[in-house]
């Protein structure tokens, strides 16, 4: 049997409902899976509520965060996601996305596009706002004939429309986490862009001195010699091992699907017992 614990749903910047999630891994035979959607638990309910039986589901989160001048992404798993503190910094997270958004808004407004924040608002659908739903309202409105020109010309870093999001620092995200009772793992590190691999091993760790405690190994960014060199560095580190899709739902040919990249229940089961909770 195998897990996924990666996979994103409508409460970010997935396409599929968390209810969704759960169907579709109950029929790839999948044992654990994990919602883990950027900077936000909204899905953590709505698929536990859902899901089949047979189907165990780990509280799961994505934290934005930076260090130095790269983006990190801070995998938590096995936390109470109703935890206080974690939602008050959640909701202070949603604010400055809402800000985000005005200023990006503005920014359309400026190169011609008629569009106000209304109209984002309602696509997001009580959603975290973010690039995809301007995306959408940018290709129903004619700017835009497809979702991937509206990111590579006005949407993606570098590009008029961008504003940068508000992220942790990863001492803080990591530490988040632990405080709600989880564990901190280092998203798909292959995809960070490390100078070398002497400043990325430094840089694991130091994130180690600040309370992590996995890392990801098995993701479709990551090449065989990379999933290989993060399962022997997380060997060497005492890291755990995780992994998964990070599955958005279909996006054309290059759909990333539920369950195709899968790490063995044992990697899943280890990571339950040594967080401070056994699941949700």
């Amino acid at each position: 049997m195998s897990s996924d614990l990666h996979i994103h749903t409508t409460a970010s910047d997935g396409k599929w409902e968390p209810k969704r999630i759960g169907e579709i891994a109950y029929r790839l035979g999948l044992s654990y899976i994990s919602i883990t959607d950027h900077d936000s638990t909204e899905g953590i309910a709505l698929a536990l509520k859902g899901a089949p039986h047979g189907i165990s589901i780990i509280s799961g989160i994505e934290l934005g965060a930076y260090f130095e001048h790269y983006d990190i992404h801070i995998l938590g798993y096995g936390f109470d996601y109703q935890d206080q503190k974690l939602q008050n910094q959640l909701a202070k997270m949603r604010d400055a996305r809402f800000y985000r958004a005005q200023k990006m808004v503005e920014r359309l407004n400026e190169l011609g596009m008629e569009i106000d924040l209304t109209e984002i608002v309602a696509e997001a659908k009580g959603e975290n706002i973010g690039r995809l739903h301007f995306a959408n309202v940018m290709m129903a409105r004619g700017y835009v004939k497809t979702r991937q020109e509206a990111f590579e010309k006005f949407l993606n870093k570098g590009q008029p429309a961008y504003i940068e999001r508000f992220k942790l620092t990863v001492e803080k995200a990591i530490k988040l986490i632990y405080s709600a009772g989880g564990l901190a793992v280092l998203a798909h590190p292959g995809a960070i862009g490390f100078r070398s691999l002497e400043e990325e091993i430094a840089s694991i760790r130091l994130f180690q001195s600040f309370g992590l405690k996995g890392i990801e190994v098995i993701h479709p960014e990551h090449s065989e010699e990379r999933t290989s060199f993060y399962s022997n560095l997380a060997s060497e580190l005492n890291l755990l091992p995780t992994g998964g899709s990070d599955c958005h739902g279909p996006s054309g040919k290059d759909t990333i699907m539920i369950g195709k990249w899968t790490i063995p229940d044992e990697w899943a089961e280890q990571l339950l017992k040594q967080s401070h909770i056994l699941g949700i």
